[in-house]
């Protein structure tokens, strides 16, 4: 019943398997993006798919161009409102969303390594305890979980220390990452984080491509 975001890094994005079931993600978020807009109709915000589908980067449409457009239109006083109030109440239907061992099977397939992103968000295990989160995360390892995000803005020292925990007993390698979203969070700068907050050793870089150079 939680929503995880999986991190793959060093994955072939022309591998097969891979593919099929992104494009089988990307395209039922399509399809869905009627229904959010006429649940957002309701709310008084009238949004045709068409001028969506006018200005969209991509071939498929997601939630994110829904998002552009309350921007560009300034519907929102923030960026997080517009999910808040808007988008994340909504839930996702079949197949906008992997499973957890889909994904981590799919990376395995494509040649990479899959990393638990911030443990301990709403999108995570936020609102259980270390113990419960250690038997999420166990069983993350046990369908094929390489590793975990031990650098994030948000993270404090006893996140660091539980962090270091797990690495240690589960000899998880581990990545790090701002989460920087660009307009969507302008505090977050790519590279350093909430106000120059984070610092990412070259180590973490080595010891994954390393990993990776093992894996071909």
């Amino acid at each position: 019943g939680r929503t995880l975001h999986i991190l793959g890094l060093g994955i072939d994005t022309e591998n097969e398997e891979f593919l099929y079931e992104y494009n089988k993600m990307k395209k039922a978020r399509d399809k869905g993006v009627e229904y959010i807009l006429s649940v957002i109709k309701k709310q008084g915000i009238n949004i045709d798919i068409e001028e969506l589908r006018q200005r969209a980067p991509e071939k498929y449409l997601d939630r994110y161009d829904i998002y552009r457009y309350f921007v560009k239109n300034k519907l929102c006083s923030t960026a997080q409102e517009i999910w808040d109030k808007y988008l994340d109440p909504i839930p996702y239907g079949e197949d906008e969303m992997m499973k957890a061992e889909t994904s981590i099977k799919i990376i395995k397939k494509a040649g990479g390594l899959s990393f638990l992103a911030h443990y301990n968000k709403v999108i995570g295990f936020a609102g259980l305890n270390n113990e419960e989160i250690e038997s999420e995360i166990k069983y993350l390892i046990s369908i094929g979980l390489d590793g975990v995000e031990r650098y994030y803005p948000s993270f404090n020292s006893d996140d660091y220390i539980f962090l270091d925990y797990l690495i240690k007993k589960y000899n998880l390698i581990f990545s790090g990452g701002t989460d920087y979203h660009g307009a969507n969070r302008p505090e977050i700068k790519l590279g350093t984080g909430k106000n120059n907050n984070l610092f990412i050793p070259y180590g973490v870089y080595t010891r994954i491509i390393s990993r990776l150079q093992r894996n071909v």
